[in-house]
């Protein structure tokens, strides 16, 4: 958000095209998780505070300097989604996931043989 490649309202549009698919991809996570290590889930309760704090604070301020009154108020309107969607996954990783997190984090010996050979060092 600090290099302004492009002028404050064309880098606002590619936001709010990313800002519009992030409610969808929340709810793809909640179908998706299953069974994770409940230490996943806690990491993920304990950063996610921190990532609303961003949406609402400083993303706003990054585009401060936007000049198109439709584009921001578009703005506002995904931004909020994103930080509702947001807030509703916390709830839901407190209250549903966290509960089931069960899983191994341990990926056993052929799968980390296996990711060994694949990694470049």
């Amino acid at each position: 958000m600090e290099r302004k490649f492009a002028p404050a309202d064309d880098r606002l549009r590619s936001l709010i095209a990313r800002e519009k698919q992030m409610p969808a991809l929340l709810g793809d996570a909640r179908v998706n998780l299953k069974n994770p290590p409940r230490i996943f889930t806690e990491i993920a309760i304990e950063q996610l505070p921190d990532i609303v704090s961003f949406f609402e604070r400083d993303v706003p301020l990054a585009f401060a300097d936007a000049k198109d009154p439709a584009l921001k108020a578009e703005f506002a309107q995904t931004n909020a989604a994103v930080i509702a969607g947001l807030k509703s996954y916390l709830a839901w990783l407190k209250t549903d996931l966290l509960p089931r997190s069960n899983g191994d984090f341990r990926i056993g010996a052929q799968a980390f043989s296996e990711k060994l050979s694949t990694t470049r060092w």
